[in-house]
């Protein structure tokens, strides 16, 4: 008789291995390209404006999974002390690539938070 249960749990097990095997990338600044899979981390109460309006993250490569780190991936683009009426920018841009995953982003006081445009397979 097979075992559903222990196969997934195995599967589970090797989906969470590769996730941990990512890099880490730390984000600081505006205008950060990424361009391979990896896990995101951004310093506890970091603002980070997009000064130009192209994205604070910007995903620069097909097939690539982001995931936001649970603890410690808060994006935040404009201080608590911003009107609403008041914001601006992008904190994730993707335009024209293929198969990207986006996991767990957790991203506030942007005008957009995610603009995605000629992306086939987005996952969000």
């Amino acid at each position: 008789m097979k075992h559903p249960t222990k196969t997934a749990l195995c599967l589970g097990a090797s989906l969470a291995a590769a996730a941990i095997a990512q890099p880490a990338v730390t984000i600081t600044g505006d205008n950060t390209q990424i361009t391979e899979s990896c896990v995101v981390h951004i310093p506890k109460g970091t603002v980070i404006s997009d000064t130009d309006g192209n994205g604070v993250i910007q995903i620069a490569a097909d097939g690539v999974t982001v995931e936001f780190a649970p603890d410690e991936a808060e994006l935040f683009g404009a201080s608590e002390e911003t009107p609403w009426d008041a914001l601006t920018g992008i904190g994730i841009r993707v335009e024209g690539h293929k198969n990207v995953t986006i996991r767990g982003a957790r991203l506030h006081r942007f005008k957009v938070a995610i603009w995605a445009s000629d992306c086939d397979g987005l996952t969000i």
